[in-house]
């Protein structure tokens, strides 16, 4: 991640005494957010080997009486993640043009090969009706696809038609787009001084928790409208970063926080998991071995692994339909794990990678 450079100062006699949370919440200070986005994206991909296949008991499930769905949360991991880099990102860039730059060479021409990898693998599940798949996409669907991060636009009556889980051509993608837009709220409140008033984005984490836990209730089975809880999680992460100097590293808080974790049975998981949960991604990535601070740092390929696990298990599925590979959730993982580490090595290599050295 970029980091400003240190500037030189004249020698003081004194310094002021260092503030309860100084330092270990530092962009530049050694963490393993990179491999805890790994693992997101990696239980995202082991939950939908169940939910593509609609297989009852997966074995994550032990987690909903208590935090929620396996899945939903490691989403909402990325936005909390998301939400701390980013709001550094903006405070520490040198202007709202690299800003914008970089947050777009980052997110779309690693998108845009997926979009279209997925089109491909749709296609190809199609069978001979391939071509017939492919002409029923618009031209103008093409476009709004994949200029507004829109992967709605490739599922059409043919894909994945005789699927268990029909017509999703790549399930985790429609996040991106949600993502995207968080940054460029960050880009308009840093623009108008609302990230120097810490006391407005803190209302604006309220209002977005209370919101979500709202739309929990009348939303409950279609969370990809519940815009609320990504705000709700991204702004943890934001305000985190905004009072990072103030936050201790405890861990008799970070138990506090997994004990918190238990009444979320009892309350509405937007009232906790923000908080207990922003506290205890970034506790574990700072007290994590060296080892697990490795992982990432140097080839990030979470957001390969991400993009490109969906579409592979739909594919799976389309075989296996046919009898041509097992109906089994555990084979499906087996199988596309691999699969999805390789073309989120080769998106790192060939596309975010260059195109990251491209911007600056």
């Amino acid at each position: 991640m970029d980091t400003p450079a240190p500037s030189v100062a004249a020698a003081s006699p004194a310094k002021p005494p260092a503030r309860p949370g100084a330092g270990w919440l530092e962009r530049d200070q050694p963490n393993a957010l990179n491999f805890f986005r790994l693992l997101f994206a990696v239980t995202v991909l082991f939950c939908h080997s169940w939910a593509f296949g609609r297989f009852p008991d997966m074995p994550l499930d032990f987690m909903a009486s208590t935090v929620g769905d396996a899945a939903g949360n490691a989403v909402n991991g990325f936005f909390i993640i998301s939400g701390f880099l980013i709001t550094g990102s903006w405070l520490s860039g040198r202007s709202a043009e690299s800003y914008l730059r970089a947050r777009v060479v980052r997110i779309w021409p690693g998108f845009a090969a997926a979009f279209i990898f997925s089109a491909l693998v749709a296609a190809l599940a199609a069978g001979p009706q391939w071509f017939t798949y492919l002409w029923s996409i618009p031209r103008q669907s093409w476009f709004t696809g994949l200029f507004t991060l829109n992967p709605f636009e490739l599922e059409r009556p043919l894909s994945f038609a005789q699927n268990p889980y029909p017509h999703t051509v790549n399930g985790p993608m429609w996040t991106i787009r949600i993502e995207f837009c968080c940054y460029m709220v960050v880009a308009l409140a840093g623009s108008v001084g609302v990230l120097r008033r810490r006391w407005l984005v803190v209302l604006f984490a309220a209002f977005a928790i209370a919101l979500a836990a709202y739309e929990q209730k009348i939303l409950p089975d279609v969370a990809w409208l519940r815009w609320a809880r990504f705000a709700a999680y991204f702004s943890a992460g934001t305000l985190l970063y905004l009072y990072r100097d103030s936050v201790p590293k405890s861990g008799w808080l970070a138990l506090l926080c997994v004990a918190l974790l238990f009444a979320t049975r009892y309350v509405s998981t937007y009232l906790i998991l923000p908080a207990a949960g922003t506290y205890l991604i970034f506790y574990a990535a700072s007290t994590a071995p060296a080892w697990l601070k490795a992982v990432g740092a140097k080839n990030d390929i979470s957001y390969g692994v991400y993009l490109y696990g969906g579409p592979l298990q739909q594919l799976y599925y389309a075989y296996a339909v046919k009898g041509l590979l097992p109906m089994n959730p555990w084979v499906n993982f087996a199988v596309v794990f691999p699969l999805s580490l390789g073309l989120g090595w080769l998106s790192w290599l060939y596309i975010e990678k260059p195109a990251k050295h491209w911007m600056r």
